[in-house]
Order: structure tokens, then sequence, then C-alpha cells
């Protein structure tokens, strides 16, 4: 019933926001933004439930993001938790907020990892935000 009033509501704010876009009459300038936006953040609202929103910032082309990744999965596994991976190169507004401080760990608005960090520092910060929450 909740995932159903959930979605009820993710058409109906999808509905509000499309029809204030097109009634500023910017629907083709916004359109390469906008909708790629909306899209990222509705589907992650949906799979993801409030309460644990776990986002990896990373860039394609990186061994500090590759190593960082791995150390991150394995954490996660035995938690029993997922994580929602971004690339900062997708977006403009991403570069300009992270530039070169990749990777970045964010659980529910909160950076609490960034940069290169050891395996140990890692699971120590991941495993005290996850307690936060469990």
């Amino acid at each position: 019933m909740e995932i159903n009033k959930r979605r009820g509501d993710t058409w109906r704010m999808l509905l509000v926001i499309s029809a204030a876009v097109l009634a500023g009459g910017v629907l083709f300038a916004w359109s390469r933004i906008l909708f790629p936006v909306l899209a990222a953040f509705l589907i992650a609202w949906i799979t993801h439930p409030p309460g644990l929103e776990i986002v990896y910032y990373t860039r394609e082309a990186g061994s500090l993001c590759e190593e960082f990744e791995g150390l991150l999965k394995s954490t996660l596994e035995r938690w029993g938790s997922d994580f929602r991976r971004v690339d900062v190169d997708s977006s403009t507004v991403l570069k300009k907020k992270f530039g070169a401080r990749v990777p970045v760990l964010e659980i529910n608005g909160k950076i609490i990892v960034e940069g290169r960090v050891s395996a140990a520092e890692l699971e120590h910060r991941l495993e005290k935000s996850l307690e936060q929450f469990s």
C-alpha cells in the first residue's frame, strides 16, 4: 500500500513539474538538463526507500575510485545495503560541486568520506554511519 502511495505521489510530482516547465515556455532549452535530472531523481526515489540513501560519487577513469568502490561493495555486502553510483562527469553541476574531490561517499545527504582513505578508515566511517540508521 505504501509503495503504491509513493508511486502515486511520484506521478503527481512529475505532472506538476512538467506543467511548470511547459507553462514557462522553456521546455526545449531545459529538456537536456531537467528531464535527465528529474528521471534520475524519480528512479532513485522509487527504488530506494526513504530513510537510508547511500550515494557514491565517482569518475569513470581512476584507479582510486575503482579501489574505493571495491572496498565500499565489500563493506556494504556485510550490512545488506546497496548504494547508488553517480558519475560526476555526467553533469556540469556535479563537476562544479565535487571538482577533483572524488571519490565521495554520502549517506542521507551527509558526506562521510572523500578522497583517499585506507580500507580500515573507510570501513570505520561507513559502519559508524550505518549503525546510526539501523
